[in-house]
């Protein structure tokens, strides 16, 4: 059975975890991904209070490595496109 100051100790982690979820709070620096690139980031500006970032892959399969890490190209009249987003 947990001691007293244990369960004391853990409510009141709790508590403060959901204090500070539930706490406004301005944003001072730049989230990780939210921008296409480096180059464009996202920033936010003063009067600004959220961002979405969207990024789109789209890429053409070549071929594949089989168990032996040899290269093995995609054969005749196949093809094959890999479709990200983030």
């Amino acid at each position: 059975m947990p001691s007293r100051s244990s369960r004391s100790s853990n409510v009141a982690a709790l508590l403060l975890g959901a204090a500070a979820l539930v706490a406004p709070a301005r944003a001072h620096a730049q989230a990780c991904c939210a921008g296409g690139s480096v180059v464009t980031p996202g920033r936010l500006q003063l009067h600004e209070d959220s961002l979405v970032g969207v990024q789109a892959k789209v890429g053409r399969v070549l071929g594949s490595y089989d168990v032996g890490g040899v290269f093995v190209p995609e054969r005749a009249g196949e093809s094959e496109l890999d479709l990200e987003q983030d």
